[in-house]
């Protein structure tokens, strides 16, 4: 491919799927997807919460 050629959709969305192999993440619908499974529910909703937090200090730190 040439450096100035753009990239078809199929052409992106092969790129993807090449990458998420075995990293438990897919495409689907367009869409990434991932899931999890805990132990129990507090273990779920502390994940949440953890992830909360970083999305909240990327907000405040503007890093989106």
């Amino acid at each position: 491919m040439k450096a100035n050629q753009m990239l078809s959709d199929d052409d992106i969305e092969k790129s993807i799927v090449e990458e998420l192999d075995n990293s438990g993440w897919e495409l689907k619908d367009g869409k990434l997807i991932k899931s999890f499974q805990f132990s129990s529910f507090m273990n779920a909703i502390n994940f949440v919460n953890d992830v909360a937090k970083e999305i909240e200090k990327k907000l405040n730190t503007k890093a989106f």
